[in-house]
């Protein structure tokens, strides 16, 4: 810390009566570690068995202030790690005495609570206002029934510390449901759209451990929505019907760790959807699931603000079931193995802008097929600017596509009335022109691809009729400078049929 301030009592000074009443911390740090064989940093903590007589200075601690204070736990041997910044936190009582309360009055914000691979919260502010029974005798804390809030929403707390083990709850205090989603919707910016609704949000967290740092702690946690109803007033935007049941729980160790995700549905202007989630063995994770239903893009773009995403809207027919396993290598990268995969999605009139990109991606229609380890699109319809495009084919070989461990097989389609091919990029002009116009398609892809285009604008010049038909294996398309309008190189390198 940069200030340790202690207060004393200028007439016990005068008296040569040393006996501290107040401490202030500010700002600070405190990072309490345990390695991954359970040795900790924080073992000077401990209370000493040293009866060496030294002087005495009295301590009749009655307040306690932390301000911009940060606090952080890890324990590598079990994979948890937690941190807060403490905006202020003031903690008054008789700490002299053995058995006292205190009172615990806080501003926090919760930079992670972090159990294995689950989030329990990341990045949310947090106030506090409870009582803290202390019993120095028996070694016991013990918290009784309190409200603390988290991003604004009410939830009551109490906990039980003992010289061997602990054990606290955390359960939702009558959340409402267009609460949650206005507060705790993943959002990355200040522009948030506030919904309405009614419902409730169900969450009850239960945490369970010992005081051995190498047995992990138990998290148990239930959570759900009965009957919700969603509506964002200013597009009309509604979910109706929403319901879910979901469980985690680490208990059994990481062999036996399960987020489930079960009796989702919910309703849309496109129609009802339902499905189920079971997510297992977080080290190498299992998918196992099934969607069947109508899903409005608007609304989950809305909801969860899609990473890289600008505008989302339009509709898909989702009908599949799957099981997805993840094999992490020794770097941790996961690859991931298609167990089953079986299903169709339709798309209707699907509009997508990613963030920074001019292209917009409108009028999506068409069917997608999955089965096993193969892909195919059937009459997929889409425009980009003034270019439209219809595709037709087959993927095969996914698994070790997605993977990065083999190459993805394709016989395609592609036809369209008209390309412009100023519409396809996401730079200007005079960046493409330094790059000697190249455009590359992937060296990871092999198969045969049949093109069949009325008319090609590029720069000024327009082309016509042009059918070329190539393997896409290793190649490049490249389109030098074309000076004669009734002539259009196209250089494939490798492969050219």
């Amino acid at each position: 810390s940069k200030r340790i301030r202690m207060k004393f009592n200028p007439m016990d000074l005068w008296r040569e009566n040393y006996t501290l009443k107040s401490i202030e911390v500010s700002p600070g740090t405190l990072k309490l570690k345990v390695n991954d064989e359970g040795i900790s940093n924080f073992d000077i903590l401990a209370e000493t068995t040293d009866t060496t007589e030294t002087s005495e200075m009295a301590i009749k601690l009655e307040e306690v202030e932390f301000e911009e204070f940060r606090f952080s736990y890890s324990n590598a041997a079990v994979d948890q790690k937690y941190v807060t910044n403490i905006h202020q936190l003031s903690l008054v009582g008789e700490f002299s005495s053995s058995k006292f309360t205190t009172s615990a009055t806080g501003d926090l914000q919760i930079i992670a609570a972090r159990s294995g691979q689950i989030n329990l919260v990341s990045n949310k502010p947090a106030k506090l206002n409870i009582a803290v029974n202390v019993d120095k005798d028996a070694g016991t804390i013990n918290i009784p029934l309190s409200t603390i809030y988290i991003s604004e929403l009410p939830f009551t707390f109490k906990g039980d510390i003992a010289e061997d083990n602990f054990h606290f709850q955390l359960k939702g205090k009558n959340i409402k449901i267009e609460d949650a989603a206005n507060r705790l919707a993943m959002q990355e910016t200040a522009d948030v759209k506030k919904f309405n609704g009614s419902g409730r949000l169900l969450f009850d967290l239960n945490i369970n451990g010992t005081n051995d740092p190498v047995q992990p702690v138990t998290v148990d946690c239930t959570f759900g929505i009965n009957n919700g109803n969603l509506i964002e007033p200013e597009t009309g935007i509604e979910v109706r019907n929403l319901q879910v049941d979901g469980v985690y729980s680490n208990r059994g160790g990481p062999s036996k760790e399960k987020l489930e995700l079960k009796n989702m549905s919910f309703s849309t202007s496109g129609g009802p959807f339902k499905g189920n989630l079971t997510l297992s063995q977080f080290a190498n994770p299992i998918f196992d699931g099934s969607a069947d239903g109508a899903i409005n893009l608007e609304v989950i773009h809305s909801l969860f603000q899609i990473p890289n995403i600008q505008t989302l809207t339009g509709q898909i027919d989702v009908h599949s079931d799957f099981i997805v396993q993840g094999n992490a290598d020794e770097n941790k990268v996961v690859h991931y193995q298609i167990k089953k995969l079986d299903g169709h999605v339709i798309l209707s009139d699907v509009d997508l802008q990613l963030i920074d990109d001019k292209r917009v991606f409108e009028n999506i229609a068409g069917r997608v097929y999955l089965r096993g380890d193969e892909a195919g699109i059937e009459d997929v319809n889409l425009r980009v600017l003034h270019s439209d495009f219809k595709l037709n084919g087959v993927f095969r070989n996914l698994t070790d596509y997605i993977s990065s461990q083999g190459s993805l097989t394709a016989d395609v389609n592609i036809s369209s009335k008209h390309i412009d091919l100023s519409d396809l990029g996401t730079e200007e002009k005079e960046e493409i022109v330094l790059r000697e116009r190249a455009f590359i398609l992937p060296n990871d892809i092999s198969g045969n691809m049949f093109v069949e285009v009325g008319s090609l604008k590029y720069d000024n010049h327009i082309f016509k009729d042009i059918i070329p038909h190539f393997l896409p294996s290793s190649c490049r398309l490249a389109l030098p400078v074309i000076n004669n309008s009734r002539m259009l190189k196209i250089f494939i390198t490798h492969n050219i049929i």
